[in-house]
């Protein structure tokens, strides 16, 4: 029985048959797919094998990611216990995945800070090849973001919407979310707009943007109809845009 170590309610299984030259995966505990960039290896010859070595100095700490056969090598500080929890938890998290009640739960228990780039999706044409532009995407923002795939329907989904203020008319949308867990107090944090069509290249571009300081937090306002430094004498109309804490 298949069994997922970073998430112990795992209980997706499939099956495994060579034909030949090829080698097919089925799922059996569904009529789906599974929304995970699974590889299977098989046949490989001694030329075929990468002979260079990895150096991992000492002392370090290396988490080994087998579902993508890669690693990643923790860059902060060893004696901080607080900031070496949260970067396990979220490198435990998978690149992409489904948003349900299983995994609010996670991104809850999740000490510290998360990226999230959430994708709110449709019935309309092009959403497919929006996934697959994730899924190509997302592990170049491992230890950057992790990648969530909602719809509008279900019960999870709909809650997500409300704490993320998203309306039925903007769906599709996408929106890079950072809630922060603080001692067990949540925080629903700061939200940034994706704006345009979702591609390899446009959410790479949108992550150097935000990394670099060049985006501005996303608030639900109204039009600002007057400088915010300006003086009033008397009532005068404030909006989310113009007013500071």
């Amino acid at each position: 029985k298949p069994s997922n170590e970073q998430a112990l309610h795992w209980i997706k299984r499939f099956a495994v048959n060579v034909l030949g030259d090829v080698l097919e995966v089925e799922r059996i505990d569904q009529a789906e797919g599974w929304n995970q960039q699974l590889t299977l290896k098989c046949c490989i010859t001694g030329e075929a094998v990468n002979s260079s070595k990895v150096e991992i100095p000492v002392p370090s700490i290396t988490m080994l990611l087998p579902h993508s056969e890669q690693f990643v090598r923790y860059s902060g500080d060893l004696s901080d216990l607080q900031q070496l929890r949260s970067w396990i938890r979220h490198m435990s998290m998978p690149a992409v995945f489904n948003f349900d009640h299983n995994s609010f739960t996670s991104i809850l228990d999740t000490p510290g800070a998360a990226r999230l780039f959430v994708f709110f999706h449709g019935a309309g044409e092009g959403q497919d090849m929006a996934k697959q532009a994730l899924f190509e995407v997302a592990p170049l923002l491992r230890g950057r973001a992790n990648i969530i795939v909602a719809g509008t329907h279900r019960r999870p989904h709909r809650q997500l919407m409300k704490v993320l203020g998203v309306k039925d008319e903007e769906i599709p949308c996408a929106y890079l979310w950072t809630p922060r867990n603080d001692h067990g107090r949540f925080d629903v944090g700061i939200r940034y707009r994706f704006v345009g069509e979702i591609t390899r290249q446009s959410v790479l571009s949108f992550f150097e943007s935000l990394e670099s300081g060049n985006l501005e937090p996303y608030m639900r306002s109204e039009v600002q109809t007057l400088p915010a430094a300006a003086t009033f004498d008397g009532v005068h109309k404030v909006v989310g845009a113009s007013f500071y804490a």
